[in-house]
């Protein structure tokens, strides 16, 4: 008796045990085919997983490495970039920013505080406190960041 039929056997006799219930035989027979339908599941379980193969270390590797290039491919552009163009780029992203709806419906702004060849943020630190806001900005340490 393949799946199907082993199937249909058992929904068979559930409907006839809520209708005029079973004989013992019957009983014995649907408690048997049950017995062999989870079996049966079981095996093709076990045969589906025995043929996976695990990929995603490798493949989160692959993305770890690619989001790593990245990465430094942006840090090495970002710190090509002369004084003037990094205070010209960090004058239009912050002008940006202050015009958004947000921003102005804001009590409170979360930024960091720049280092390096990042976008230069004292301005806009600055500009939040004229406007009378509040400022976080955080502080990292080891896995674990505060805001202060």
């Amino acid at each position: 008796m393949n799946v199907e039929q082993m199937t249909a056997r058992i929904n068979e006799l559930y409907h006839k045990s809520q209708k005029e219930g079973l004989t013992p035989e019957e009983k014995e027979e649907q408690a048997a085919l049950r017995q062999a339908y989870v079996a049966n599941v079981r095996a093709n379980l076990k045969g589906q997983l025995d043929n996976i193969s695990i990929v995603e270390n490798a493949a989160a590797e692959e993305r770890s490495a690619a989001k790593r290039r990245i990465r430094q491919a942006a840090l090495e552009r970002r710190d090509s970039l002369t004084d003037k163009q990094r205070r010209n780029y960090s004058d239009r992203i912050i002008e940006r920013l202050v015009r958004l709806p947000g921003y102005r419906e804001a009590e409170a702004i979360l930024t960091y505080v720049s280092f390096r060849s990042e976008v230069n943020t004292f301005p806009l630190l600055d500009r939040v406190f004229s406007d009378g806001k509040a400022v976080f900005v955080p502080k990292v340490s080891g896995k674990e960041m505060d805001f202060y």
